[in-house]
């Protein structure tokens, strides 16, 4: 236990974690602390339940799963479940963190772990796995459902599980003993679990038998699940290949008592062939006399295939005649069941599952659902969607929560709070001249069969009218009476009916203050007044559709953006934009009704709006389309307004204001002076002294007029975002004390959040750094690392308006062209492994080797004043529309290219051979590839450098080469040389010396000579003439 924890060893704790689990605050546990005689304060109750409590261990997880699957490739579901079916808030919670993660990354799933067993939002939740792998990851679709977590999902079980526990009944006692028993059989047999996990605080035990090899056939693996807890009489409904386990390594809060989840019993070297362990549970069965013919885990009446309850049913062809005549939604639903959601589409089967046994009428209303592939009717689904369905009569106000149509909402049935199956089974009864409804049990207060209840009485039937039940949450949480809640789907719809309001809202900034406002305005549209109950209705979807069609909402980048009054933005940190949204939901909620401002009403409209955004054409962009429609008009935005750069040889530096019209989504901390471009007589004090202090720190910096004007002239290309043209990126170079540091740290107070840190190395090796750049501005590194740069290809692809590749942590990977400019500083130059011309060509490397004398303690801060910053951004944008105006590109300076040289040449030992004299190029020049190769040998062992091979010699000088370099192989007295044309060996090249042993035969011993590397190359081989070699041109009549 920490020792600066005053809780972890106090006897107090547990009943302290309870009560916070309990959703006790932590100022309640501070005064109850107080009450007891100890004094504990709410931030060290805090630290305890987040730091100490809350200790699931990730790494047990990661190394359980990975055991588990080991063998095997597929999806592996992590499911976080509620402890409480009616904790609301939770359920939303665990449904936002539902995952799946592929068996080939589980370092993906340790960071996931790690964030959520520590978080105290996920306390009141147990964190399970899927015991078998699934071929696709779990997801919600358009429609609701969900997809990749169903039996016919499995592609792999890993072997068999059971869970034996006790569960507070009689015959617990027996059942434990049985299972011990029947335990030590199978160990007798030679089967031992290969895992035993304690799963809470009780005696609770999780058996694992691992496979040899993962069983392929799920099917099989089902059948050996369900004997092995038939015959170890433990829980049946785990014997399912969609089953989820708990995690090893997690917390257990269920019981009020944080418990960890832990291995007790851990074989990783037992793993057991399926049939043979099969062959042994049968054996035991037999002589335990247990029957195991029945091998389905729920029975075909269990899963409600056949109507046994009390309720009769009643005729289908009666259903399918009068229930679309009686409730128009029905008719609608048959004539088109492309409109069917997934949860309307459940409701469905347990409506007419209520009324009508058979499931031929669900089928023959599903067939003509088809909206695209993988979306269109599948009777084996559609089977098990009727077999897993409750029959209840479904009330009419719950089909219109997930569905509303205003047809339900004139209709007199609809007003009476009762259910279509209601009016069928007395419209039935009618016919058949029976008063009531038909098919009533005869036993008034008989028992419940198949979700009917067997009271006469219309308000027996329905009993649970109040429970509101929020789609994808069925069964788990519930509503207040005076909330509607919709499903969060893809919709659209008509807000012609909205009260006439002349508030142009999109102007608005998107503000606390502002959904004040927005809220006492627009009540009457998404407020709905019963007058004959007197109840006022909150209508989640309009709310939000209203919310997003108000404030033009925009989605991109897996992120929302809103008008602030100046430009779209959103918060920097990830899901913090949903928090922004969320904040105003429960400010306009608070407005109207202070009881309706909870975080759970708030969480749902809020959800309900981004998927509405996500799939609105109008108000998202994709992300590959995000620089064709965002930051594509030439302003540069400023604190006071845009500044239009659309035309080079426009003089008027005038300032606009800002509007939702221009789709921009950053802004520069700082104002625009429009005097800049008058006399100075106009300037204030303050811009005279920018002006000097400005001017001076370049032409110290930058003495060089060339290299001064040509970082003017990136730094306006930087300030200007639609304009990606130029293909390259900088790097300020100096050995220290001469500006670069400076420079770069006035930039960033300009650029303010929208400038990022992040280095050449970060972006290569870290997949989640590009994620950070996509709405930033320019990326500044002020000290870049001096470590080497091993794939330059993502630094190529990102400069040069290639399309790249983002991730977000717990999020799907997305594709978008760059829209940052990259400026970095450096004492040393990175070493690369890519010299070609393709890399070097896009760097621009400003020199910076003044170091000057240390200034007074204000130069900084005289440098980062307002005015100072904005006279810098006038000189670039100055510089950047001459520079545009005689068409031309950044210039470089001979300075900045003669560093590009030096540095390129430090890179590549070929170019210095090349420059050194080494290696000359010549049309009509030729020499023999093996002298060649000789020659670069001894210059590169001379020079420390690695020869590069000769397939990259070749490749290297033809990148160099102004013309064509070819290979070629004739003979030479009549056997075979190489020979490559269009390049010889130079006077450096020829001067390079041979080192040879050579036996002194009078004195017995070896003695060292040095001879021209064409001398060597000619003995050699034989050659007469080694002028030809040094002329690098062989004679024709030789070559045959």
């Amino acid at each position: 236990m920490p020792r600066d924890c005053k809780l972890c060893d106090s006897a107090i704790r547990e009943e302290i974690e309870t009560r916070w689990l309990a959703g006790e605050s932590y100022r309640g546990l501070e005064t109850w602390c107080a009450e007891n005689g100890e004094e504990i304060s709410d931030s060290a109750i805090r630290r305890h339940m987040i730091e100490h409590a809350f200790c699931g261990d990730p790494a047990e997880s990661i190394d359980f799963l990975r055991w588990w699957f080991e063998g095997a490739a597929g999806y592996v579901e992590i499911r976080p479940i509620p402890n409480r079916k009616d904790d609301r808030e939770m359920a939303f919670k665990a449904v936002k963190a539902r995952r799946s993660f592929i068996t080939k990354d589980f370092e993906a799933l340790r960071d996931y772990f790690d964030r959520g067993y520590r978080s105290p939002d996920m306390a009141r939740c147990g964190w399970y796995f899927g015991t078998c792998l699934r071929d696709k990851p779990v997801q919600r679709t358009q429609e609701g459902r969900w997809i990749g977590g169903s039996a016919d999902d499995v592609v792999a079980c890993p072997g068999a599980w059971a869970d034996v526990d006790d569960h507070g009944r009689e015959d617990d006692e027996e059942r434990m003993a049985h299972a011990e028993r029947v335990l030590a059989m199978l160990a007798d047999k030679g089967f031992i679990p290969s895992a035993v996990v304690r799963s809470g605080g009780g005696r609770g035990r999780h058996l694992y038998f691992k496979f040899e090899r993962p069983e392929m056939d799920c099917e099989r693996g089902r059948r050996i699940v369900w004997k092995l807890a038939r015959v170890l009489s433990s829980d049946l409904n785990v014997a399912d290949v969609a089953r989820v386990m708990r995690i090893p390594g997690s917390m257990h809060t269920k019981s009020g008592r944080i418990v960890k989840v832990t291995v007790e019993e851990w074989r990783k070297d037992a793993l057991y062939k399926p049939d043979e362990l099969e062959a042994a549970i049968d054996g035991i069965a037999e002589a335990l006399g247990i029957d195991l013919t029945r091998t389905e885990s729920v029975s075909a009446t269990d899963d409600g295939g056949e109507f046994t309850g009390d309720w009769k049913p009643v005729p289908a062809d009666f259903v399918e005649e009068q229930l679309p005549t009686i409730c128009a939604r029905f008719k609608a639903y048959v004539q088109d069941p492309n409109i069917v959601t997934e949860p309307i589409w459940h409701k469905m089967a347990c409506l007419l599952k209520s009324m009508v046994p058979d499931s031929s009428l669900f089928h023959k209303w599903s067939e003509g659902y088809d909206v695209g592939p993988g979306k269109r009717y599948n009777a084996i689904e559609t089977e098990r969607k009727f077999r897993s369905s409750r029959p209840m009569a479904v009330l009419c106000s719950t089909f219109q929560e997930l569905d509303p149509m205003s047809v339900c909402a004139a209709c007199r049935h609809f007003q009476r709070g009762s259910s279509p199956a209601t009016f069928v089974r007395r419209a039935y009864a009618a016919k058949l001249g029976l008063p009531g409804l038909y098919g009533a049990p005869d036993e008034v207060d008989g028992p419940k069969m198949d979700g009917l209840p067997t009271k006469t009485t219309e308000e027996a039937l329905h009993a649970n009218g109040g429970a509101r039940v929020a789609a994808g949450a069925e069964d788990l949480v519930e509503v207040p009476e005076d909330v509607i809640v919709h499903d969060p789907v893809a919709w659209t719809e008509d807000l012609s009916e909205a009260p006439e309001d002349n508030t142009n809202w999109c102007e608005q900034p998107f503000t606390n203050h502002t959904a004040r406002k927005w809220a006492r305005e627009k009540k009457g549209y998404f407020v709905y007044v019963d007058e004959e109950k007197g109840k006022e209705h909150l209508l989640f979807r309009r709310m939000a559709t209203l919310i997003k069609k108000d404030f033009n909402l925009q989605y991109f980048f897996q992120s929302c953006y809103y008008y602030d009054g100046t430009i779209y933005t959103t918060p920097t940190d990830d899901g913090k934009d949903e928090a922004v949204i969320r904040d105003f939901i429960l400010e306009a909620l608070e407005t109207i009704k202070p009881t309706w401002a909870t975080w759970s009403r708030a969480e749902e409209i809020k959800r309900m709006l981004i998927t509405n955004l996500e799939h609105d054409k109008d108000h998202s962009v994709e992300s590959i389309r995000v620089h064709e429609v965002w930051n594509t008009e030439p302003l540069v935005p400023f604190e006071n307004g845009l500044l239009d750069m659309s035309d080079p040889f426009d003089h008027d530096w005038r300032i606009h204001e800002f509007s939702p019209r221009h789709r921009i989504n950053w802004k520069l901390t700082i104002p625009f002076f429009e005097n800049w471009h008058r006399t100075p007589k106009s300037w204030t004090l303050a811009m005279k002294d920018a002006e000097v202090d400005v001017l001076d720190f370049f032409r110290t910096t930058f003495p060089d007029d060339e290299t001064r004007r040509s970082i003017l002239e990136f730094l306006g290309y930087c300030l200007c975002r639609w304009d990606q043209s130029e293909e390259c990126y900088a790097i300020l170079y100096g050995p220290g004390q001469n500006g670069k540091s400076t420079l770069l740290g006035m930039l960033a107070k300009a650029f303010g959040i929208y400038a990022v840190t992040e280095s050449v190395q970060s972006l290569e090796r870290n997949r989640f750094a590009s994620a950070c750049l996509t709405r930033a501005a320019i990326d500044i590194v002020p000290d870049m690392a001096g470590t080497g740069i091993e794939d330059t290809s993502f630094l190529k692809g990102w400069i040069g308006n290639d399309v790249v590749r983002a991730e977000r942590k717990f999020k799907a990977s997305f594709e978008f062209k760059p829209q940052t400019k990259l400026i970095y500083g450096a004492n040393e130059l990175p070493p690369t492994k890519d010299p070609t011309h393709g890399y070097f060509r896009r760097i621009l490397l400003y020199p910076m080797m003044e170091r000057f004398k240390r200034q007074g303690p204000g130069w900084v801060e005289r440098l980062r004043t307002p005015e100072a910053l904005s006279y810098m951004c006038y000189l670039g944008l100055l510089h950047y529309r001459q520079m545009r105006r005689e068409g031309r590109n950044i210039t470089e300076s001979k300075e900045m290219l003669r560093e590009k040289d030096y540095y390129w040449r430090a890179n590549d030992v070929v170019k210095a051979a090349i420059d050194e004299g080494i290696i000359e190029l010549g049309k009509d020049f030729s020499v023999p590839r093996d002298l060649l190769q000789k020659a670069m040998e001894i210059y590169a062992k001379e020079t420390g450098r690695k020869y590069p091979g000769a397939a990259k010699l070749l490749e290297r000088l033809r990148n160099y080469a102004p013309h064509k370099i070819d290979y070629s192989r004739p003979r030479w007295k009549g056997k075979p040389i190489h020979v490559w044309t269009g390049v010889r060996l130079g006077e450096a090249g020829r001067m390079l010396l041979v080192s040879r042993e050579v036996v002194n035969l009078d004195q017995r011993k070896l003695e060292y000579i040095s001879m021209p590397v064409t001398e060597a190359y000619a003995e050699e081989h034989k050659f007469d003439d080694v002028s030809m070699l040094e002329s690098g041109s062989l004679p024709k009549g030789v070559i045959q």
